[in-house]
């Protein structure tokens, strides 16, 4: 209920868009249950097509932009 694992952090990486801003803690849940950003992983984000990376690729030019 506190601790971020793998699983949560994946989501944050992943390109379905009903991930989309949700489970910025990187250590944490609990700040993005508090923002209601969480989102618990499910069978969902278990399939084999499950997809992670950027959609925006010029979002991040450098880390300086961040």
């Amino acid at each position: 209920w506190f601790i971020v694992s793998p699983k949560h952090h994946q989501i944050h990486h992943s390109t379905d868009s009903r991930h989309m801003d949700k489970n910025f803690g990187s250590s944490l849940i609990i700040w993005d249950r508090i923002f209601n950003t969480y989102y618990e992983p499910n069978e969902d984000t278990a399939a084999p097509d499950f997809k992670c990376g950027v959609l925006d690729k010029n979002r991040n030019v450098s880390f300086i932009h961040e």
